[in-house]
C-alpha cells in the first residue's frame, strides 16, 4: 500500500512539472502576441504617374500598367505597425476602409500587417519585417524602397 502512495506522488509530481514546463512554453509566445506596440503611420500616396495608376510610399512604389486613377489624387497617414495590449474589453483587432479610386485597405493589429486592394491585387506591407507581400511573392523593403510594375499578371521588378 505504501508503495502505492508513493507511485500516486509520483505521478501527480511529473504531471505538475509537465503544467509547469508546457506553461513555461506557452505563456511567452502567449503574452509577446497580445503585448502593447507604439504605433507608427506612414504617408502613402494613390495617384497616376506617366498615367499609370500607382501607390507610393517611402518603402515602396507599386505601379499597375494599364491602370490610372485618373485626375483624382489621394494620399494620407495609414498605420503600419503597432496594436493596443491585452485589454479586457478588446476593440476591433482590423480596421477596413475604401480610399477611393477602387483601392480598399485593413490594418490587423494582431498580425501588424497593412493590406491594400487594387484591381484584384493585393498588397500587404509588413514595417516590422520590412516585407512587402503583393500576390503572394515577398519582397524586402529593408534596402529601401522598392519599386515594382504589374502588368499582364506579372510583377516586374524597376529598381535594379
Amino acid at each position: 500500500m505504501k508503495r502505492f502512495g508513493v507511485a500516486v506522488i509520483l505521478v501527480v509530481a511529473v504531471i505538475v512539472v509537465c503544467v509547469i514546463a508546457l506553461a513555461l512554453l506557452i505563456l511567452p509566445s502567449f503574452v509577446a502576441e497580445r503585448s502593447a506596440v507604439p504605433f507608427q503611420s506612414m504617408e502613402v500616396s494613390f495617384e497616376d504617374d506617366s498615367g499609370v495608376a500607382t501607390i507610393r510610399s517611402d518603402a515602396f512604389r507599386v505601379a499597375f500598367e494599364g491602370q490610372s486613377f485618373g485626375s483624382s489624387k489621394r494620399s494620407g497617414n495609414y498605420v503600419v505597425d503597432g496594436r493596443y495590449g491585452f485589454r479586457l474589453f478588446a476593440g476591433p483587432e482590423t480596421v477596413h476602409g475604401d480610399i477611393g479610386g477602387g483601392v480598399a485597405y485593413d490594418y490587423s493589429q494582431r498580425r501588424r500587417l497593412l493590406t491594400f486592394r487594387y484591381q484584384g491585387h493585393e498588397l500587404t506591407y509588413s514595417h516590422a519585417l520590412k516585407q512587402l507581400i503583393i500576390d503572394g511573392r515577398e519582397y524586402s523593403t529593408a534596402e529601401g524602397q522598392v519599386q515594382l510594375l504589374l502588368g499582364n499578371g506579372e510583377v516586374e521588378r524597376v529598381d535594379k
